[in-house]
């Protein structure tokens, strides 16, 4: 298990709150949420003083996004499940906008595995930035959207290959992928693992 402080950008408004992506929110570095099987986001919410919101941003085991509330119990120091406080006005929608870009931007990674089978990070990177102007940030969201989907390998000289299985896709990556390369996207298969 590891811990990170969220980058400021995560947290330093509402605004910022409602439309930036929690994969991307681990300080400093895009290896938190590449590496994490489950990540979770921590926040205080705003006008409850004993109450967080926990949402798994990332989960390689089941599902994601869906927030869990906790109340805390300061002279116990426990934790138990609490009640969802109202939504304030436009706040699901910039979130739903911010989940749809991601998926979007998860489909166009899924096309370039699809094309380019086995590139690492580095390259997958730059192949997103020319083809979809899409920076790091949003590249390293995006791999963690695809969840399941990315058959990360081991290879010589720490590279780490990429491999796509369309068959693991979510749907709603699955959606956002163009008609005329979907059927290919979908047939994507890793090649069988080396044995050692």
């Amino acid at each position: 298990m590891f811990t990170s402080e969220m980058a400021r950008r995560a947290y330093q408004s509402i605004e910022a709150v409602e439309t930036s992506n929690d994969i991307a929110a681990g300080k400093e570095t895009g290896a938190i949420e590449y590496c994490a099987r489950v990540q979770l986001a921590l926040r205080s919410v705003k006008g409850k003083t004993d109450l967080i919101e926990m949402i798994p941003s990332k989960n390689k085991h089941g599902d994601a996004w869906t927030p869990i509330y906790l109340t805390i119990d300061r002279s116990r120091q426990m934790l138990s499940e609490g009640e969802a406080p109202p939504v304030p006005d436009g706040a699901a929608e910039r979130k739903e906008k911010s989940h749809a870009r991601t998926h979007a931007d998860a489909a166009n990674l899924a096309m370039i595995l699809t094309e380019s089978p086995g590139l690492g990070i580095v390259k997958l990177r730059a192949t997103a930035s020319a083809r979809f102007t899409l920076g790091q940030a949003r590249v390293d969201v995006a791999v963690a959207a695809l969840g399941a989907a990315v058959d990360e390998r081991t290879a010589g000289r720490g590279a780490k290959p990429m491999f796509l299985d369309g068959s693991l896709l979510a749907q709603e990556v699955v959606d956002c992928v163009p008609l005329d390369h979907r059927f290919a996207v979908l047939a994507c298969r890793p090649p069988p693992k080396e044995r050692s």
